[in-house]
């Protein structure tokens, strides 16, 4: 197992054991009962009673550590040899770690050149393996610190997805970027090309960039059309800038049509296709694309996008940080209609919120395809949007048959061939969201991703971020995707697990409780000491005897851990179930107030929420 992808799989492990171990899987009937109270109220405020307006909860760690980078590029285009070259300069908080990591992807007959990196002026040794850079931290005590790189990159003479093709200069990853690395700082070893699939591993960055290229060239970018200045003798001096960006992505040529359109106020779009009739059908899909996404996703954090036509072969369609890249040959058998949709999906699933993309690539992935199933039911109708289902339903069928044992959690070079690549990621992947949306409702499941969007732009997640944004939708803990990783293909898949929250009023007052009262296995539970405590009690623990003790004026009760027996002003008792642990807190059982103690309490089902006078 790689050092780099043990934290993830710790979380993910960890999760899915204390979920099984507490036997939390819901029916789903039970599921389908409370989920349909749940589209004629509020989830989150239950006509305004329900959610502690002060509680916020905290979001998991990114899987990606925020170094907050920042890169300055001054490149040089030289069309007639096919070479980018110039000096990047990146600065970035200082992990202070012994060794730096830059990553410089590419392929091996490109010869990527870095001739040179300096700190303060300084050239630094540096070893290479490619796609990686490593070189000594110059200054390991600096908060933040600056490196500059000289780099060339010879630009491939083919339809491949960074090259020159039929005139369009595809440039994706042209210059060297800072490695990423997890919380625990240890750098991410991004895996070789295999010819299918993304093995980039992104960080978000501040981008300024200067290219010199011939005058001639239409651009479109990550960040716009840019600024453009004559430099003399046929070339000009193009100007960009960018915020949080995953790469700085620049598609360009002399023979390009260029059309910018305002999708929204918010949101600037820019076309390019050296064909005028296939521009027009770009643009007739996007404009009723993208107002579709938005409102399912919530809006973009990004004013600007692009989508670019490159040549024939050229890896028939792409995403980059802002940029939707789509062949030629998606126009035959109207190909375009499938993939351009997904392309602009990843606008959110991929540009605004990343995962890592060669060890959780059906995040995304799936995401996106489901996403052009939303999108033909939203134009086209139901029928249409279940043709395209029964496609993924096929492969998946396909999938299990002939990969039985294989699962979500596969790497990418980890896959025995493309077909068992597609057939995971893409089709069984989207199957996964599709559904958790048939359980949810559609009202519920697009909370929950304009959720993921709302908590995570600008970070990079894995499957227990979407778990958490489940559970925040829900108001519960929740656990469908960490479990379903780890599913064979040949099982079905693992439904929602949910412990729902359970609101609580103390007298004529709400209460928030830090340790939330909730249900499981039809029994209401409330947290012992942050309860009794409201109540007038004085609680204490024990941890020799593995008892806590609540004292009043009028009863003393000891509790053992974990048990349902209780002593009640020296006579013993017994709960109904036992003391419920979670998270090394103790929860009882609801009827231990009324039964045992003689507080009046009422339980409303319907809006889960208990009321003790």
């Amino acid at each position: 197992m790689k050092a780099i992808h043990k934290k993830s799989l710790a979380v993910c492990v960890s999760l899915m054991i204390c979920f099984v171990a507490i036997g939390a899987y819901i029916k789903s009937p039970e599921i389908m009962d409370f989920l349909s109270s749940l589209q004629s109220e509020s989830i989150f405020h239950n006509n305004g009673t329900s959610a502690d307006p002060f509680r916020k909860e905290e979001l998991l760690p990114p899987v990606v550590k925020e170094l907050n980078p920042s890169y300055m590029i001054n490149a040089t285009l030289s069309a007639d040899k096919a070479v980018v070259a110039g000096t990047v300069t990146m600065t970035f908080d200082n992990p202070q770690t012994d060794k730096l990591y830059l990553y410089y992807y590419g392929y091996s007959w490109n010869n990527n050149k870095i001739s040179t990196i300096r700190w303060q002026g300084k050239s630094i040794p540096f070893s290479r393996r490619d796609p990686v850079i490593v070189l000594n931290n110059p200054a390991k005590e600096e908060e933040r610190t600056q490196l500059e790189v000289i780099f060339e990159t010879p630009i491939p003479r083919e339809p491949t997805r960074f090259g020159v093709h039929e005139g369009i200069w595809t440039l994706t990853h042209w210059y060297p970027m800072l490695g990423a690395m997890d919380q625990q700082k240890r750098w991410y070893e991004p895996p070789q090309v295999i010819g299918y699939g993304d093995p980039y591993i992104y960080h978000y960055a501040d981008y300024d960039v200067t290219m010199v290229a011939p005058s001639t060239f239409e651009w479109v970018t990550s960040w716009g059309r840019g600024k453009k200045s004559s430099k003399g003798e046929g070339h000009s001096t193009y100007h960009f800038t960018g915020k949080k960006l995953l790469n700085f992505t620049m598609v360009g040529s002399p023979l390009y049509k260029v059309e910018t359109v305002k999708i929204s106020p918010k949101l600037t779009l820019d076309i390019a296709s050296t064909d005028v009739a296939h521009l027009a059908t770009l643009k007739d899909i996007a404009i009723h694309v993208l107002p579709i996404y938005t409102k399912l996703f919530g809006e973009l954090p990004y004013p600007r996008i692009g989508i670019a036509e490159t040549g024939n072969r050229t890896v028939y369609a792409m995403e980059y940080a802002n940029m939707a890249i789509i062949a030629k040959q998606m126009f035959t058998a109207n190909q375009v209609e499938h993939w351009l949709p997904h392309e602009l999906a990843h606008l959110w699933w991929y540009n605004s919120v990343e995962n890592i993309e060669p060890y959780t690539g059906w995040m995304d992935e799936g995401l996106v395809e489901a996403s052009v199933s939303f999108y033909y039911r939203e134009r086209f109708g139901e029928k249409a949007a279940a043709k395209i289902v029964a496609e993924y339903q096929a492969d998946a069928n396909k999938l299990a048959k002939a990969y039985p044992y294989g699962k979500l959690s596969n790497h990418l070079t980890q896959f025995k061939n493309y077909y068992e690549f597609n057939w995971t990621w893409y089709s069984n992947a989207a199957l996964l969201y599709d559904h958790l949306r048939k359980q949810l409702g559609d009202q519920l499941f697009f909370d929950f991703l304009k959720r993921v969007q709302s908590n995570y732009h600008h970070q990079v997640i894995g499957p227990e971020h979407l778990d958490q944004a489940l559970g925040q939708t829900l108001r519960a803990e929740a656990q469908y995707f960490v479990p379903n990783v780890h599913k064979q293909n040949q099982q079905s898949f693992i439904p929602l697990a949910a412990e729902y929250y359970v609101d609580m009023v103390v007298g004529q007052t709400h209460f928030y409780p830090a340790t939330r009262a909730r249900i499981r296995n039809q029994v209401v539970y409330l947290p012992l000491r942050e309860t009794l405590e409201q109540l007038g009690f004085k609680v204490t623990s024990n941890q020799t005897n593995r008892t806590i003790r609540a004292e009043s004026k009028r009863n003393v009760i000891v509790f053992h851990e974990k048990s349902d027996r209780y002593v009640l002003n020296g006579m013993e008792q017994k709960m109904p179930v036992p003391l419920l642990e979670w998270h090394a807190r103790s929860l009882f059982p609801l009827a231990l107030l009324d039964e045992g103690l003689g507080y009046h309490v009422t339980y409303q089902e319907e809006k889960r929420k208990v009321t003790i006078q």
